[in-house]
């Protein structure tokens, strides 16, 4: 729901915001980002029916590797020159969000 409810306003601000070179390359960025996040939601729908094995494996070969792929993609997203300040905080945001992430399932 949390994911949902992020995604809305992410989307909603990018067809929201100005026009403009830094906002083009953005939004691409945050195509490949959201794009990996819907990849790795799949991993919730096998919980239930996947093996242990399984499903780590899955978690070690593609999930957490798209994770640490939309980190980049956010550290790429805050060297765009004359972004706004608030798609800077919003990637403050998300970037913790993934870190903490990466953590929960790191242990």
């Amino acid at each position: 729901m949390a994911l949902l409810i992020l995604f809305i306003g992410i989307f909603g601000y990018i067809f929201l915001s100005p026009d403009g070179e830094e906002y083009e390359i953005y939004e691409n960025e945050i195509a490949k980002f959201s794009k990996n996040e819907s990849e790795t939601l799949v991993f919730y729908n096998n919980i239930d029916t996947e093996s242990k094995a399984s499903l780590l494996n899955e978690l070690d070969k593609i999930i957490i590797p798209k994770w640490e792929e939309n980190i980049e993609i956010i550290n790429k997203t805050n060297t765009i020159e004359n972004l706004s300040i608030d798609f800077l905080e919003q990637n403050k945001i998300l970037l913790k969000y993934y870190k903490l992430r990466l953590k929960t399932y790191d242990f």
